[in-house]
């Protein structure tokens, strides 16, 4: 919950800097630069954890055990397909963040 206020309060500080930074002197540009730090690296971090939470929690349910345990019994019973599986698992785990990156490059046309 601490998270959540400090992403509010430095959101709002950056938003009234936008809005009232021409009256300020030029100096105080280093604080809103520090509040739009702020606010990203927070949401990030706060992001992160409610994907990992939600990771560890499907992880954790009776079908994706039942899907390792497939995987274990196929692949001790046919090993070229666990080769292959193993496979479809790094390329999708590489097209992931091959897909993922721009997004983390991109910058809003505000």
């Amino acid at each position: 919950m601490a998270s959540v206020a400090v992403i509010v309060v430095a959101f709002a500080g950056r938003w009234a800097w936008k809005r009232y930074g021409t009256r300020l002197p030029k100096p105080f540009s280093l604080v809103a630069v520090y509040l739009e730090a702020v606010w990203v690296c927070f949401s990030l971090f706060l992001i992160s954890d409610g994907i990992d939470a939600v990771t560890a929690w499907v992880d954790g349910r009776a079908t994706m055990v039942w899907i390792g345990h497939l995987r274990e019994w196929v692949g001790s019973q046919l090993t070229p397909i666990a080769w292959i599986w193993d496979g479809v698992e790094w390329l999708l785990g590489e097209a992931g963040g091959i897909l993922i990156q721009p997004l983390a490059c991109w910058r809003s046309p505000v």
